[in-house]
């Protein structure tokens, strides 16, 4: 398994932030090369990030889906005692899990987990749930402006969340190409058409 060091996470950010500002540089007219359809299937990886006192604190790649025992496994030994139920120990996490171990007063660990940061899932090419995104977030994505992002936050304060892409279709300025652009970036919508 391989892990990243925070300065190692800092720069894979600064150059996926580069690629992105250039993508956003590119005339909107031109098309998106596809890949051809003959190129294997890359094999999927799962990535959660480990931080807190742990011997290796970082981000760390699955070929399946990691229990919360063999994330934390992954990031090396707890400094102090943390107490896992047998079913926490056990339950997979989703992919762009970030993973926070915490040190009490009393010489225990809580162990929590949230989705990452959305800057960190841009970057490794992992879809964010786009009903919990914010408008700073969603800017990120290229073919989304300050202003339409805006749009996306009110609409989705106002109505609820999207749950599918037509819902997503009412913001003023999403159409359907814009959809397609979309259905890499975000998830969290069903994946009808």
């Amino acid at each position: 398994m391989r892990s990243f060091c925070r300065g190692q996470q800092i720069v894979l950010l600064a150059i996926g932030l580069t690629v992105v500002a250039v993508n956003l540089k590119r005339p909107l007219h031109s098309p998106v090369p596809l890949r051809a359809r003959s190129e294997p299937q890359a094999q999927p990886q799962w990535v959660v990030e480990i931080t807190g006192p742990v011997a290796h604190p970082g981000i760390y790649t699955f070929n399946k889906p990691p229990s919360l025992s063999q994330a934390l496994q992954q990031a090396g030994p707890i400094p102090t005692q943390h107490f896992l139920s047998p079913m926490a120990r056990l339950e997979r996490l989703k992919n762009g899990t970030r993973v926070r171990a915490m040190s009490s007063p009393d010489g225990s660990c809580r162990i929590t987990s949230s989705p990452m940061e959305t800057k960190k899932m841009l970057v490794l090419g992992i879809p964010f749930d786009v009903n919990e995104a914010e408008t700073q977030d969603l800017a990120l994505v290229p073919g989304i402006s300050h202003g339409l992002a805006r749009r996306i936050v009110a609409l989705r304060d106002s109505s609820g969340p999207f749950k599918t892409w037509d819902d997503l279709r009412k913001v003023k300025g999403v159409g359907p190409m814009k959809i397609e652009t979309f259905r890499e970036f975000f998830g969290g919508i069903e994946n009808t058409p």
